[in-house]
């Protein structure tokens, strides 16, 4: 039985690790490939300086004490590669399964095609779909590869359209935004006129105080004062509503003066400037 897909293992010097280890099946050491690679270098097929444990599973590099450890930026790449051939001969032995040579026979079979994957997933492949020969897919990859910077100079552009785009969307939502915010602060406005209206109003609908009139609560008067009084008592006759514990003012002192309503007036102000004397 072979449960394990992988053939390669590939580690990273540091200036001290001697020890490599790998996964996967090694029927013969044999089959150990061993490729080490500098920076921004090809990897290169080695043949001595190595030692393989297979017991361990460990591939030991440099084997040489006085050799230098694999420094860092450079690669050591352990690879399984098996001859691509079937050496297992089954002969006839009255019937008898010799099922321990299949299985072996077997499992060589997947390891040569893991081998083949492992080559194949670092080729350049077109499509399923596509009916591209491989010497026009090379070719068209010779020329992507030519055209790099222009290609990349249109990927920038096409990013840079699409960041535009976002920012121009975010833009309208916020301009939406500001102007349903203007809408409400209008209505509002709004609404503090009537307000303001309705007071001035229902300020100046207000009777003067009769000294000769019998009050009782709810009755509102006005006094020469500008305040505006409501009785609390019940048959109140003479009594001056500002020196009487039966009337209470209803209105807030104001300083009477001119209200602008854009130097940050309100109409709120307003109306209580109106009703205690002063304009707007």
């Amino acid at each position: 039985m072979l449960d394990f897909e992988s053939c390669k293992k590939v580690h990273a010097g540091n200036g001290l690790t001697r020890e490599w280890s790998y996964d996967f099946p090694l029927p013969d050491v044999s089959y150990m490939k061993v490729y080490v690679s500098g920076p921004g270098g090809a990897p290169e097929l080695i043949s001595s300086g190595y030692r393989v444990d297979a017991e361990a599973r460990r591939v030991v590099y440099p084997a040489s004490t006085d050799a230098d450890a694999l420094p860092a930026g450079w690669t050591l790449t352990l690879m399984r590669e098996l001859p691509l051939l079937q050496p297992v001969k089954l002969l006839n032995q009255q019937g008898r399964f010799f099922a321990d040579d299949t299985e072996k026979g077997l499992d060589r079979g997947v390891m040569m095609i893991q081998q083949l994957a492992e080559v194949v997933g670092r080729a350049i492949t077109a499509p399923v779909d596509d009916s591209l020969s491989a010497e026009e897919l090379a070719a068209q990859v010779v020329e992507n590869h030519e055209r790099y910077e222009e290609i990349a100079q249109k990927h920038g552009e096409a990013l840079s359209a699409r960041d535009a785009a976002q920012r121009s969307a975010s833009s309208a939502v916020s301009s939406a935004d500001a102007a349903l915010a203007a809408k409400a602060s209008a209505e509002v406005s709004a609404a503090a006129a009537e307000a303001a209206r309705d007071a001035v109003l229902s300020a100046s609908s207000v009777p003067p105080w009769d000294a000769s009139t019998v009050y009782g609560y709810p009755d509102t008067v006005c006094c020469v004062d500008g305040h505006t009084y409501r009785c609390i008592g019940t048959d109140v006759s003479g009594e001056y509503p500002p020196e009487s514990d039966m009337w209470v003012r209803v209105t807030v002192i104001q300083q009477a003066g001119t209200y602008d309503m854009e130097s940050g007036g309100t109409f709120g102000d307003a109306a209580a400037a109106f009703v205690s004397g002063g304009s707007f």
